[in-house]
This record gives C-alpha cells, sequence and structure tokens, in this order.
C-alpha cells in the first residue's frame, strides 16, 4: 500500500510542474530563435539578402582570413582507364565573421538571459556569408563544395563561423603507369573560391598537413604520402592537396605476371616436343594466342595513351613476336623432317652437325705405311715362276691383307657415321633453337621485369 501510494504522489507532482516545464521550454525556444534571427536579420538590409558578400569591416581592409585543414577519409576508386579518382574527405573551414559578432553584442542582453551559457548556435546555409568553393579539376559538372546538410556553426566566444562540409572528390588525376602493377600514383586536388581574387579571400593553413588519423585503409591501394598547400594562380587562391597511392601489386602478380611467366616457359618448350606426334604447330599457335588474351587484358586495366606505356605492354609484345617467330620455324622444321632421304643435307650443315656431335674429334686419318695392299699369287703363276715360296713370306702377305681388309671396313663404317639425316637435323636445331629461344626469352625477361621488381 505504501508503494502505491507513493506512485500516486508522483504522478500528482508531475502534473502539477508539467505546465511550467512547458513555459520554460517554451521561453528557452523562442529566445532561441529570437537569438537566430538577431544574426539571420544581420544579413538583411531591405529586405535584401547581403550573404553573396564578403563581411568586411570597411573598406582598405585586408583579405578575408579563411583558415583550412583537410581529412582525409578513404580513397574510394582510382580509375586508371578514365584517369579519375574518388576520395571521401571532410574540409575544416574557420573564419571570423565581423558582422555575426557585432550582432552579438547587440543581443547580449538577450544571451545573458538563458539559465545556461550559450556557446555556438547553428546557422542554415545561405543564411550568412560563407567561402563558395569549387573543385577546379572536378570531372563531374556539379563542383560545388558542400549541401543543406552541412550547415556553418557559429561561435559566440570567439566570433568565428566553422563549417565542416564532407565531400565526395571525384577529380582529374594524371596516370603513369610505366612500373604497372608495382607503380605509384600522385593526385592532386584543387579547391578554389570562384569569382573571388585575392584581394579579397585568402587561405592559411591550420596544420599544414592532410589528417589521416580516420583513414580507411583500401584493398588495392596504399596511402604512401599526404601534402597540403596554398598557392595564388592569375590572382585567384587556390587550397591544394596531393595523395600519392602505391598499388598492392599481389592481385596482378598472381593474375597476369605468373600467368605470362607460365606461357613463356612452355613456349620454349615447344622444341622438346617430337616431332612425330603433329602437334607442335599447333601447340606454338595456342601459346601465340595465349599470348595476345594477355595483351588484351592487360590493356583493359591501363590507359589508352601512348606515353607512358607500362613496361609490362613492351615485355607481352615482345613474348608475343618470340611466340610467332617460334611458330615459323616450327613450320620450317617440319618441312625439313619431312624431307626426302633421296636429297642429301648439304655439306655445310652436315659439317656443323657432326662438329657439334664430335664425330670427328679425335680422329685421325690412317697412316698408309700401315696399310699394305692386299697381295694374291695364283698356282698357275707360282708355277710359271718355278719359284719357291717362302712360307715366312706367306704369313707376311696374309697378316697385310688382313689389316687392309679391317681399314676398309673403318672406313666404310666411318662415312656411314659421318652420313646426316633429315631427321637428325632437325633434333640438332631442336636442342639449337631451344637454347636460342629460351635464352632470348630469359633475356628479354630481366630487361624488362627488373625495372619493375626495383619499384616493388
Amino acid at each position: 500500500m505504501n508503494q502505491h501510494h507513493k506512485m500516486r504522489m508522483l504522478v500528482r507532482f508531475l502534473m502539477l510542474i508539467s505546465p511550467s516545464l512547458h513555459v520554460a521550454a517554451q521561453t528557452y525556444y523562442q529566445k532561441e530563435m529570437d537569438v537566430f534571427y538577431a544574426f539571420a536579420e544581420a544579413y538583411h538590409h531591405n529586405n535584401f539578402s547581403t550573404s553573396s558578400f564578403i563581411p568586411t569591416q570597411g573598406a582598405g581592409t585586408t583579405a578575408m582570413t579563411v583558415w583550412a585543414d583537410v581529412f582525409l577519409l578513404a580513397l574510394q576508386d582510382f580509375d586508371e582507364v578514365a584517369g579519375a579518382v574518388e576520395m571521401m574527405v571532410i574540409l575544416k573551414l574557420e573564419w571570423t565573421d565581423p558582422i555575426l559578432f557585432v550582432t552579438e553584442k547587440n543581443i547580449s542582453a538577450i544571451i545573458d538571459t538563458f539559465p545556461y551559457r550559450i556557446t555556438s548556435i547553428v546557422i542554415p546555409k545561405g543564411t550568412v556569408w560563407m567561402p563558395e568553393l569549387v573543385i577546379y579539376n572536378s570531372v563531374d559538372v556539379d563542383d560545388a563544395i558542400g549541401d543543406d546538410t552541412s550547415q556553418p556553426r557559429y561561435y559566440i566566444a570567439s566570433g568565428n563561423v566553422q563549417w565542416n562540409p564532407k565531400v565526395k572528390v571525384k577529380s582529374i588525376c594524371e596516370v603513369d603507369v610505366m612500373f604497372f602493377p608495382f607503380d605509384k600514383q600522385k593526385c592532386t586536388v584543387t579547391l578554389m573560391p570562384w569569382e573571388y581574387t585575392d584581394n579579397e579571400i585568402e587561405f592559411k593553413l591550420e596544420t599544414g598537413t592532410v589528417d589521416t588519423s580516420k583513414f580507411q585503409e583500401n584493398g588495392e591501394w596504399n596511402l604512401a604520402d599526404t601534402a597540403l598547400w596554398t598557392e595564388v594562380v592569375d590572382s585567384t587562391p587556390r587550397l591544394e592537396f596531393s595523395v600519392t597511392m602505391q598499388r598492392r601489386p599481389l592481385y596482378y602478380t598472381f593474375n597476369i605476371l605468373a600467368p605470362i611467366l607460365v606461357l613463356v616457359v612452355l613456349n620454349s618448350f615447344v622444341f622438346w616436343l617430337p616431332v612425330e606426334t603433329g602437334e607442335r604447330v599447333s601447340f606454338s599457335v595456342t601459346c601465340f594466342l595465349s599470348f595476345m588474351v594477355v595483351l588484351n587484358m592487360v590493356m583493359s586495366f591501363l590507359p589508352r595513351t601512348s606515353h607512358p606505356l607500362s613496361y609490362l605492354c613492351y615485355y607481352v609484345v615482345c613474348m608475343m613476336i618470340f611466340s610467332g617467330a617460334q611458330s615459323a620455324t616450327v613450320v620450317l622444321e617440319m618441312r625439313l623432317f619431312h624431307h626426302s632421304e633421296k636429297d642429301k643435307v648439304p655439306n655445310n650443315i652436315r659439317a656443323l652437325i657432326l662438329f657439334f656431335k664430335c664425330r670427328k674429334c679425335g680422329k685421325s686419318k690412317p697412316n698408309e705405311d700401315d696399310v699394305h695392299p692386299i697381295i694374291t699369287v695364283s698356282p698357275v703363276e707360282q708355277k710359271k715362276s718355278n719359284h719357291k715360296v717362302d712360307r715366312k713370306d706367306t704369313k707376311v702377305r696374309s697378316i697385310s691383307n688382313d689389316k687392309a681388309k679391317e681399314a676398309q671396313q673403318a672406313n666404310f663404317a666411318e662415312a656411314e657415321e659421318d652420313e646426316v639425316t633429315w631427321a637428325e637435323t632437325t633434333r640438332f636445331m631442336d636442342a639449337f633453337l631451344f637454347a636460342c629461344f629460351f635464352g632470348g626469352q630469359l633475356f628479354f625477361t630481366l630487361a624488362y621485369l627488373s625495372p619493375l621488381l626495383a619499384q616493388a
């Protein structure tokens, strides 16, 4: 019962004080509206808005100083083909508004009646003066900074106005893909107040660097460096910042570089494929077409420009030329392999093949003194000569005849060994061409890919 009684007493108390709370809240709201109207009316004269005019303290005063800072949030996209970069940034712009400061002094009596101290108040965009900034090198047509959601805030104590618009920047970027996919890209974004001169607006930096404390990592790019500066070009003040990005090469290494190197090795091994299989021509042509497919795939990632051209494009074109030359060489070898054996191999080619095969290495011609002609004596001549044949002389002649026969057989065997067929010629060409093409491809691989790997 006691608890129920306490609840009823609380309800009655709230019902008694609710009208006073409503009146107090309504009073505070009206006072805040009075402050807002006072600031808004400061930029209206005879029902005409003067928010487009720079608030100055009088003629001959210095330009309006706008303190600026840039916060980089994310790199959303980088289009190499279109040459454009897309990123999210927050601009922090702050300036002193003398008109609002004077108005604040005039309405200080209203502000002092608040039970709490008003430190700042949000003023809708377009009510007071703001620097109208545009992205000078923007890709989009609508390049104005800020929308209705980003509103300035006036700080009563300091008399400063702070505006922090969140901007989706999509600007032009000069692309350098010479070392693709180990390349770095530097993109510069230029912000400027349209139709204002340096005598009217002056940019100054708070920190001098781009704030990356809230930056979100990108899966394709690493943030390498940033810079922030101001300059005056043709009497126009500019606020510029640059972002340097380092590409993450792992994706392109696995999907482009690795298949190219595998194709290079396979292309050279066409000479180890037996000619009898009849698959050499189709194998080499397939490798050639594969290089063309890889070249088209690489070019789809790169801008359509002649300068600078990627080292990778030069390399793929060179490997494609090697593949075409290998296909033509394979066709020539097929014709030589099926050449008629009635047509002898030319002597210079035969001598070259025998030299590399070392068939004549360490061989010498037989000594004529060691070879005696075969002497045959018929029984009739023996009877006519009436000469008695010495058994010892007959034995010597028999030995000489055996040596002569052996020498003739050796000459016949050597002549057969010196014969080179067209099949042997193509096998020798296979080994020689494999060494030449593989060595040439290895040389160009090191020559073109070494600068790329040096950038990694």
